[in-house]
């Protein structure tokens, strides 16, 4: 938990890389609100996943004979507990990984140019160049940060996470 808090917290600065002048992946316009909210996503993957997991775990101990050496007695509690617990101790692991991750690849977003307030027009700079510094006009030092971390995609690392742990454990 202290790499993700440590990203949480802002206690880190993504890693600050450059652009090629003229690069057409960073110039798309800023959109407030995302396709799949980030909430959206945490409540689906865990629900669904978790519902699957409830309902698998309860199949094993009524029809295949379960046995546990836990302290509570109650086996369909011990056998919920021990996959609800790892699938959540992954999905913890997972995002830190991702977080630190794009901390450190520090990849531009696309819409880069319009949260930094800035065109290539502005920056003067001649199609194909290398521009490694960029003074940005926006104010909101957060949404600055947040597009320098657009590789990995969290979306993508939750949502293969979660998946890839439900047909695992099918097996």
């Amino acid at each position: 938990s202290i790499p993700f808090l440590v990203c949480e917290l802002k206690a880190v600065s993504p890693y600050s890389r450059g652009f090629f002048c003229g690069d057409p992946s960073i110039m798309y316009p800023y959109l407030h609100r995302e396709a799949i909210p980030d909430q959206l996503l945490i409540t689906g993957g865990i629900i669904i996943t978790g519902l699957t997991i409830a309902l698998g775990e309860c199949y094993r101990v009524h029809y295949r004979g379960v046995s546990s050496k836990a302290f509570v007695r109650n086996l369909y509690v011990s056998c919920l507990y021990k996959e609800l617990g790892s699938f959540l101790f992954g999905c913890c692991v997972g995002q830190s990984l991702t977080n630190m991750a794009k901390l450190s690849v520090g990849r531009l977003r696309p819409h880069f140019l319009s949260v930094c307030g800035v065109s290539y027009a502005s920056l003067n700079c001649t199609p194909g160049t290398y521009v490694s510094t960029v003074t940005c006009r926006q104010t909101d030092h957060r949404l600055e940060e947040e597009a320098r971390k657009s590789f990995f995609s969290g979306h993508a690392s939750f949502a293969m996470y979660t998946m890839l742990y439900l047909a695992y454990k099918s097996v």
